[in-house]
This record gives structure tokens, C-alpha cells and sequence, in this order.
């Protein structure tokens, strides 16, 4: 499953396997995540990632601050079922 990473132009295309990775290089600054559903519909989901203090990266909704998971991505945005 790709996703595209969205961000004025600065855009990567990856997989979920890597996306933990591809968003180090967006730290700091607000982002759409573009892919599409199991329907065939696409979805948008807008957040911030950041760096945490122990180097992992931290996803939260740009909206509500809720934090993600890779976990909660692939199963809440049907990205991919585990």
C-alpha cells in the first residue's frame, strides 16, 4: 500500500513499512498522509510529526493531538487489516 506524504510540494511517496522512516525528514512540520481505502475511496489524514526525546518519531493529529500508532493507522484508516 503506498502512501503519499504531502507537504507543499516536499512530497514522498512510500509504504507503510516505511513510513516511520520517511516522516524523520518531516519533523516539525504539519502534513497530509494521502492513500486510498480498501473501497477505492481516497482519504486524507492531516498530522504532526515529531521527534521524541528518545529518537522515536511520535505522530499526532494535527487537529486533535490525539497520538497514532503505525498499529492505529493500518487498522483505523483501513489502510491495511492486521
Amino acid at each position: 500500500m503506498i502512501i503519499k506524504i504531502r507537504n507543499f510540494g516536499n512530497d514522498t511517496d512510500c509504504d507503510i513499512n516505511e513510513l516511520l522512516n520517511e516522516l524523520k525528514d518531516y519533523s516539525g512540520l504539519s502534513v497530509s498522509l494521502q492513500y486510498k481505502r480498501p473501497s477505492g475511496m481516497n482519504a486524507l489524514l492531516f498530522i504532526d510529526p515529531i521527534i521524541g526525546k528518545d529518537g522515536d518519531i511520535i505522530i499526532k493529529d494535527a487537529y486533535t493531538d490525539e497520538v497514532y500508532t503505525i498499529q492505529n493507522i493500518k487498522e483505523n484508516f483501513g489502510i491495511m487489516k492486521t
